[in-house]
Formats: C-alpha cells, structure tokens, sequence
C-alpha cells in the first residue's frame, strides 16, 4: 500500500494499495472517493508502486503501477491535473517492459520528472513526453524508489541489491 499527502494543500490524501485500489481524500481522510477506474488502459488488480503529489500545482498528482504478477511488464505511469479525475498516460517514449516502480516530480521544475524502474533509472525533461535512461556509473539494475534532498539538490536512487547512489547536486539537468 501507498500513501501520499499533498506539499500544497492540508488533508489531501492519495491511497493506492497492491490489489490495484486507488482513493483520494481532499477532507483528511475523513471521506475517500474511490479513483481506480479513471486509469485508461490499466489492467485490473495492478498494484500501487508509486504515487506524487505535485509541488507546484495543487490538482497534479502522478502514480505508477506493477502488473508483472500477471505476466504484464508494460510500462504504467500516469499524470493526473484535477485531482485524480481524470488520468493520461505518461509513458511517452520510455522503452517497453521496464516496470516503473516509484516517481518523482523534481523540486526545482514541474516538467522534469525520474522513475525508478525494474530496468534503470529514467528521466524526463518534458513532463512525461520523452525519457532517456541516465547510467553514467549505475549499472542497469532494479531501482526501487527515489528522495530529492532539497538542501543539497542531490537526487538519491535506491536499489535492490546495490544499495543507493546520489546524483550530487544536479541542478545542470
């Protein structure tokens, strides 16, 4: 299961769990409104990997999703603008079969986004629309989450298996 708060607006929730449930709160958690149709094109029962609550537009939120469990290693990442309403599909032209497994929205700018996937680590400077794999020294190895430590601007990815690796300020991107 995931949860995630909004950084812009107290009490919005967003809740997505591994039999493929998704929920938002705009009250606290006092009410939740169930989402999980509003995916197109999602296969049923495909899990929660990641959810982010934009920083800098109060409406965006993007979430990724896990379906290898059902022989499905397609690519599912989606970007939401009014709250989880509506959902399109982000994946752009991030290769096939690399299973995302956590996203994040850069602290610094709405339109560059990373995934940490089953095959590497993907950036993205136009908001979703196309992605290159960033190696430099990381192997392509399963990157399961991802921090932004804003202070340093330092992007820290963490593996299975291989521990972490910290792009060092990288306000050059």
């Amino acid at each position: 299961s995931y949860i995630a708060e909004s950084p812009l607006r107290v009490g919005l929730l967003y809740v997505g769990a591994d039999d493929g449930m998704f929920h938002v709160s705009m009250d606290g958690g006092e009410t939740f409104a169930n989402i999980t149709d509003n995916f197109p094109r999602l296969p049923d029962n495909a899990w929660v990997n990641g959810i982010e609550p934009s920083s800098f537009n109060e409406g965006t939120v993007y979430a990724v999703f896990d379906n290898h469990r059902s022989d499905d290693y397609e690519n599912h990442i989606y970007r939401s603008t009014d709250y989880g309403r509506t959902w399109v599909s982000i994946v752009g032209d991030m290769p096939a079969r690399r299973v995302a497994r956590a996203i994040k929205e850069d602290s610094r700018n709405p339109n560059l986004l990373y995934v940490a996937a089953e095959l590497g680590f993907w950036i993205s400077i136009d908001g979703g629309g196309h992605w290159v794999e960033l190696r430099g020294r990381i192997p392509k190895i399963q990157a399961r989450d991802l921090h932004i430590q804003r202070p340093w601007n330092d992007l820290v990815v963490g593996t299975f298996g291989r521990g972490i690796y910290i792009l060092d300020d990288y306000s050059e991107i």
